[in-house]
């Protein structure tokens, strides 16, 4: 890579301006003047045709940090402090925020400082699973050394006019992403708002042991105190370096939390839907790349990174294929009339791309999902390189879809996962062979919206009852071996970070384990309340009958934790 810099138009530009007049057309130079600008010439081997292609980009940067790549201008943001807006307490939250404060017993809640323990306690199984320990469920023998962490972050509680439901509070609903490089982990939280709405991403550096909430993104988005904003990072925050970025960043989309969508008074204050973000751990700024889709929203996103693209599931169901290096969409919008009955829960008529899994086999750049409309859930596949969707002949009732999955094939060419019934499965990409292999965990609650796998692939890393209610399990750290078919408990979270810290882990969207497999990281959704009020809740609770996605009073959520398992080498043995 070459690089050229100046604060001028002149000499050193006129070497590049005809390369950038074949890419962008003819520039005049005069149109830099003021600017500080920077030309990058690019050599990429197309190997296909076995010659040389040249590629230029310019990048402007302009005084108020927006930056103009491809032809597309991206703002660029350092950091925003968000101006402090008083406002008074509801009585419901003063009473939340003087229990929440009681129950801390360790005076952690707002520090972001982590507390190291290794306990015998950790391994007391619950009553309940007490009865289902034998052959294939068992016990780890040595107990983990867990870091753990409550996240510090502003605007905790609620003003009166603030509607919460038992669930729309401070929660955590996207996975997470280690960077080996600053061996720092890093994921997403946010209060679930509608007006004035909080998100953060959040940041554990696993070497000074500190954890914090970094800017607030609805205020890097330019909207003010008041206004509707983005509740939610819903997806994978992976980490991609496209051309133009010296450095790897931090890819996100943005979701709303007023169901189905936004009213036209939200809409009419500027709002225009979820955008699509990338921060520099480095360099600690925020780049965005706006919305892709207006008046849509992200459930969830994925990102190929072997081919620079970021995938984005809607609301709607709308499907979004977008090139992070050209910054132009391959597809944007609903999926193609299949021949199936109409579903009047789509906008449009056709396959139905089941919003919750997107998994993407970067060995062939193939994503797959369940087809909604599909009287089996057959899967259905999209090929990047065509451009076009197709119904596979893989049926996969009675199971219900595909809920969570392994980021990449193991050594047999398999992803691995599992069904919003718990079931484990592996499914085989080149030969569509989906196999079934049985619920891992005896009780009910068993589905876990996340799972990682160790680095040699023998062992599957999940939870359960991620919607905030694995407390009355205990919430497990589960390993699934892969070879003997065994299910092991590392750990118990409750009752011992009750007991001694009076947090209880409900349940995480986040399992994480770093390059060596030797840290397991997860940011939990949970309180710091009365556990008794919350089991009182719980005896209400059929897990059978119930809706597991929909809030349930006793729900764990409201203040957002961080943990690792320092998983004993004993215990991973490939």
């Amino acid at each position: 890579m070459q690089r050229w810099t100046g604060d001028e138009t002149g000499a050193t530009m006129s070497k590049v301006a005809n390369w950038e007049s074949l890419r962008h057309g003819v520039f005049d130079g005069s149109s830099f003047a003021g600017l500080s600008w920077e030309v990058v010439l690019l050599e990429r081997r197309t190997m296909s045709c076995g010659f040389i292609e040249l590629a230029i980009y310019l990048e402007r940067r302009h005084m108020d940090n927006t930056i103009v790549i491809n032809g597309k201008f991206i703002k660029r943001i350092k950091a925003v402090s968000e101006p402090v807006e008083p406002f008074e307490l509801s009585e419901a939250e003063k009473k939340r925020k003087e229990l929440t404060e009681r129950c801390d017993k360790a005076g952690i809640l707002y520090s972001g400082e982590v507390q190291i323990d290794q306990d015998s306690r950790l391994l007391d199984p619950p009553d309940a699973v007490k009865e289902h320990l034998g052959e294939k469920l068992v016990l780890a023998k040595a107990p983990p050394l867990v870091e753990f962490g409550s996240i510090p972050y502003d605007y905790r509680y609620f003003p009166e006019e603030r509607i919460r439901p038992d669930n729309a509070n401070w929660s955590s609903w996207s996975q997470g992403t280690y960077d080996t490089e600053s061996k720092r982990f890093f994921g997403a939280i946010g209060d679930h708002g509608c007006k004035n709405a909080h998100l953060h991403l959040v940041e554990y550096d696993t070497e000074k042991k500190k954890i914090k909430a970094l800017p607030e993104v609805n205020r890097i988005l330019g909207r003010k105190c008041g206004q509707f904003g983005d509740g939610k990072i819903h997806g994978f925050p992976d980490m991609y370096q496209p051309f133009y970025h010296d450095t790897p960043h931090i890819w996100f989309c943005t979701y709303w939390c007023r169901y189905p969508e936004p009213l036209e008074q939200d809409y009419a204050t500027g709002y225009r839907g979820g955008h699509i973000l990338s921060y520099n751990p480095l360099t600690e700024e925020f780049y965005d790349y706006g919305v892709p889709v207006e008046r849509s929203s992200w459930p969830l996103h994925r990102l190929d990174r072997k081919r620079g693209l970021l995938y984005g599931l809607g609301m709607f169901t709308e499907f979004l294929c977008w090139d992070m290096n050209s910054l132009e969409p391959r597809w944007a919008g609903y999926l193609p009339p299949c021949g199936r009955e109409s579903d009047p829960f789509a906008i449009a008529p056709g396959m139905k791309w089941f919003n919750r899994c997107l998994l993407v086999d970067e060995h062939t750049g193939f994503v797959y999902s369940n087809n909604l409309l599909s009287k089996n859930l057959n899967l259905i596949r999209y090929n990047p390189h065509t451009n076009r969707f197709t119904e596979l002949d893989v049926p996969m009732n009675p199971l219900t879809p595909l809920r969570s999955h392994t980021r990449e094939r193991d050594s047999n060419g398999l992803f691995w996962g599992m069904s919003l019934k718990g079931d484990i499965y592996s499914f085989q990409p080149d030969t569509l062979k989906l196999e079934v292999h049985g619920r891992p965990w005896p009780l009910e609650d068993c589905f876990s919206v996340t799972i990682d796998s160790s680095p040699g692939g023998r062992y599957l890393y999940f939870g359960i009852a991620a919607h905030g209610r694995g407390y009355p399990y205990g919430t497990p750290i589960l390993q699934y071996d892969k070879a003997t078919k065994k299910c092991k408990i590392l750990a118990f979270l409750f009752p011992y970070y009750y007991e001694k810290y009076g947090y209880i882990a409900g349940g995480t969207y986040s399992f994480k384990l770093n390059d060596s497999g030797d840290k397991l990281f997860s940011i939990w959704n949970g309180d710091f309340t009365d556990a008794d009020v919350l089991f009182e809740k719980y005896e209400a609770y059929d897990p059978v009958a119930s809706n597991w996605s929909l809030p349930h009073p006793h729900d764990a959520f409201g203040h957002c934790a961080v943990t690792v398992i320092n998983i004993p080498a004993s215990e991973r043995e490939e």
